[in-house]
């Protein structure tokens, strides 16, 4: 399986676990990195951010941005253009199905393990939600670039008419790339599909969007140390389902697996951990066949 990553500036430490992952897990798989950090790197192929024809949007990106006084905040810039340069390399390299995540997430499940799931699914854009208002890349499938062509058309029609959705659909509060996608697949309800992330149903395997690394790792502020409990927030689904006990969250041979006193346990595919010390959660058999060069 194709897996598509993106990071603008130096490639942080965490990453390193995060790409180990999936070559420890997936053996099939053949990761793209797309960066400006450009360096050789083995066993993923590099893409460097500055060879990649800006693609038409992105040409006229800050403009809108300055105009609605969002261009000071990179990190949701660039959380937004990545939308579009992994459109681009989707179409250049002609990949037809690939997965893309952020580059704080651990990966538990090879492709062949799980693609019974998505061949029963129709073609489109799948992706994991925290709450009602976010949706969140700890982990999304698509297989249809033609439904990712539709989604980079309708985040430029938000960005373009910025003030609009800021005032109709979050409150006059900045917008990022989890809200805007939300908005989207509220417009457009076939165009964006939820993962499964709740163990609830008939299929065995759910998707961290972000809740469970949180749960188990705390968050970037706070990490998880011996004297903290455990992060669990009602602003997501998944929290509120941990707090009220309902689910329980437990390690089964080095595997993260999510129990309910009525449906049994469930594997999580991925984490995601924002608290980013990712090297707490590696997967069985882990084996470090990408490192990033050391520092001068």
């Amino acid at each position: 399986m194709n897996y598509v990553l993106f990071h603008k500036g130096i490639l942080p430490k965490h990453i390193e676990y995060c790409i180990n992952s999936i070559l420890s897990v997936d053996k099939n798989s053949k990761i793209y990195l797309i960066s400006d950090d450009q360096k050789d790197y083995k066993n993923i192929h590099f893409i460097n951010l500055n060879d990649l024809e800006k693609p038409n949007f992105i040409k006229d990106f800050n403009e809108h941005l300055k105009e609605n006084n969002l261009a000071e905040n990179p990190l949701w810039l660039t959380s937004l253009e990545r939308i579009f340069y992994i459109n681009y390399l989707a179409h250049q390299e002609g990949l037809s199905e690939f997965i893309h995540f952020d580059n704080d997430v651990i990966l538990y499940k090879p492709f062949d393990e799980i693609k019974n799931y998505f061949e029963k699914l129709k073609k489109g854009f799948y992706i994991t939600g925290l709450n009602d208002r976010n949706l969140v890349f700890g982990y999304s499938f698509i297989n249809s670039l033609k439904s990712f062509d539709l989604i980079c058309k309708e985040v430029k029609k938000i960005i373009e008419n910025y003030a609009f959705y800021e005032l109709m659909h979050n409150r006059n509060k900045p917008l990022n790339e989890m809200r805007i996608l939300s908005i989207i697949k509220s417009e457009n309800s076939k165009l964006i599909h939820e993962l499964p992330i709740l163990p609830y149903g008939n299929n065995k395997l759910i998707f961290d969007p972000a809740s469970y690394g949180q749960y188990l790792g705390g968050t970037h502020q706070k990490p998880k140390r011996f004297f903290r409990e455990n992060f669990a927030t009602q602003e997501h689904i998944i929290g509120k389902e941990i707090i009220s006990k309902r689910i329980t969250v437990d390690f089964k041979n080095k595997e993260p697996i999510i129990c309910s006193s009525l449906e049994g346990e469930y594997v999580l595919v991925n984490l995601h951990i924002h608290s980013k010390e990712l090297e707490k959660f590696v997967p069985k058999n882990f084996t470090k066949f990408f490192t990033l060069p050391t520092k001068d």
